[in-house]
């Protein structure tokens, strides 16, 4: 068999790092290790974790708070497995889910591999499954991202140790870890991507305490977007300003000036499109809910996806 490592990077979240470890002890696949790494000094959740009496589990504790992506490096350097699966601390596996995406990866040639799933996410209103399309390869990948909704989850990843330690998370980033990852890793020409089409990873997307994704500003995307222009095609680039930034941009209640600059920054860096100039208005005009009635009375597809998370 061959060993997998598995990283869960956590930050105060003591009874729910357990729930994490306990469901990748549990794998299918035996063959595994667990490496939490606590992101600096938590004595709570240090003693938590002693209470889990498996030898697979490895605890290393960062000197003083490092961020996730570098507290995922932090595992990556220090993991002994050919492929490293990262769970995040407040979510869970499956029992098959490394089996199967083993499974995937036999079939691809080359030391520099990436095999993703589907995830089920858990809000407070609903569940679903996503996302509906999973990449074929690398070609075009910011696309896939954001003029598909391509949104993957780090915990369905199972990546080469060869691939995290060629393309580490970018130190010291935050709100954008996975995004940067993914792009950069799909623009390096020895990364290959395959998929299995299940939810194997239950994503519970509720508000929890250590997660700041919905409170970054704006203007954290923006300069991010530009200094990072390279990783995407033009019409990926346009639906990234209209699609990711503007509704932020509109939430935090920029002014028209700087609604219509973005604007301007999505159609001159990016390409002029009637799909990004209709999310440019709807996003500047219309909340977040009312988006989505608007989308559900025009969009048959968008209705069936609704359809499908009330079913799940």
């Amino acid at each position: 068999m061959q060993l997998i490592s598995v990283v869960i990077p956590t930050w105060n979240r003591s009874v729910d790092v357990q729930s994490a470890v306990h469901s990748a002890l549990r794998q299918s696949h035996r063959d595994l290790e667990v490496i939490v790494v606590v992101d600096g000094p938590q004595p709570a959740t240090e003693r938590a974790l002693r209470n889990i009496a498996d030898p697979r589990l490895r605890v290393i504790t960062t000197p003083e708070s490092v961020g996730l992506a570098e507290a995922r490096n932090v595992g990556a350097r220090s993991a002994r497995g050919e492929w490293i699966a990262f769970l995040d601390d407040d979510d869970l596996w499956l029992r098959d889910k490394l089996e199967k995406q083993l499974r995937a990866a036999s079939k691809f040639k080359g030391s520099h591999t990436l095999i993703v799933t589907q995830y089920l996410e858990r809000t407070s209103t609903m569940e679903r499954v996503w996302p509906e399309t999973l990449p074929r390869d690398t070609c075009r990948f910011s696309e896939y991202i954001f003029c598909r909704r391509g949104m993957l989850l780090p915990s369905t990843y199972l990546a080469s140790r060869a691939l995290m330690l060629r393309v580490p998370f970018t130190k010291g980033l935050r709100h954008l870890e996975d995004t940067d990852w993914l792009l950069r890793a799909a623009d390096d020409p020895l990364t290959k991507i395959g998929s299995v089409a299940e939810p194997l990873t239950i994503y519970n997307n509720v508000s929890t305490t250590g997660r700041e994704s919905c409170d970054a500003p704006w203007r954290v995307f923006y300069v991010w977007g530009i200094a990072n222009r390279r990783l995407f095609t033009d019409r990926a680039f346009s639906h990234y300003i209209t699609r990711t930034i503007v509704p932020r941009a509109k939430e935090a209640r920029a002014s028209w000036r700087e609604l219509f600059h973005l604007l301007s920054a999505a159609l001159l860096l990016g390409s002029f499109n009637l799909e990004a100039t209709l999310f440019f208005f709807a996003s500047s005009i219309f909340a977040r809910e009312s988006k989505r009635k608007i989308r559900e009375l025009l969009s048959p597809a968008a209705r069936r996806a609704r359809e499908r998370a009330k079913d799940a």
